[in-house]
């Protein structure tokens, strides 16, 4: 995805050749969920405030949803039929029908800054980074009131489930006095939750502003970028 454009640009791998682009139909488009059952795509909007749901094989808009201020964080649940979407600005948490585009569900936060969403295998719950209150929620899917909820690090970006059981995050840590697009004064760091008891179990210190991240599918490897160091660090999970 590429804000600017409004475009998602789709490329071969290992080749990397530029295959084709798609217009998402919303202005500074971000995050990009697939769903497999249905074949197709999200991109949350973050000017427009909306979603656009794409047919992946035409690259057709099926379906623009109107959302709060700001979506961020996307996951699609019941083999594509809903998508629980995350307002960054506006302080929510809601689900929606991807057919209809009608509003199923909310949960408001007052102040929240909801970045990114993962479900656990069952898809009955799912777990939120809020960077606002430096909180993770778990939430009900079905009516998205919060179960449980744990404090982490300043600025928690990235969220990875591991063995359907370890939640790893990414906090990228206090944000520079001056201005937050610049180095923090501090190294960020990476939490790991146990999603049976919903309690920190191991945090380290990742580089400076560690944001994405990422656990292999086999649960065996750790990833995450480090936005002010430019680089990526990758670890071992036992």
């Amino acid at each position: 995805s590429q804000m600017t454009t409004g475009t998602l640009y789709e490329y071969s791998c290992p080749a990397f050749e530029l295959k084709r682009t798609i217009k998402t139909g919303g202005e500074w488009s971000k995050f990009i969920a697939y769903n497999s059952d249905k074949d197709i795509l999200a991109v949350s909007n973050w000017i427009s405030n909306t979603v656009s749901i794409i047919d992946y094989k035409t690259g057709k808009i099926l379906k623009i949803l109107k959302t709060s201020a700001s979506p961020r964080g996307l996951l699609f649940t019941d083999k594509g039929e809903n998508i629980i979407v995350l307002c960054f600005d506006g302080g929510k948490i809601q689900k929606f029908s991807v057919a209809e585009g009608t509003k199923l569900a909310e949960k408001a936060v007052e102040k929240s800054a909801m970045r990114h969403i993962v479900a656990a295998g069952n898809e009955n719950v799912a777990y939120v980074s809020d960077m606002y209150y430096a909180q993770i929620y778990e939430i009900d899917t079905k009516t998205m009131e919060i179960l449980r909820k744990v404090k982490v690090h300043n600025n928690p970006n990235t969220i990875a489930l591991a063995n359907n059981r370890w939640l790893f995050v990414s906090c990228r840590g206090k944000n520079n006095p001056v201005d937050y697009t610049l180095p923090s004064p501090a190294n960020g760091k990476i939490f790991v939750i146990d999603t049976n008891t919903m309690t920190v179990t191991k945090d380290f210190e990742g580089g400076n502003q560690p944001t994405g991240l990422d656990v292999s599918l086999d649960g065996k490897t750790l990833c995450f970028s480090n936005f002010q160091d430019g680089n990526i660090e990758i670890y071992s999970i036992k």
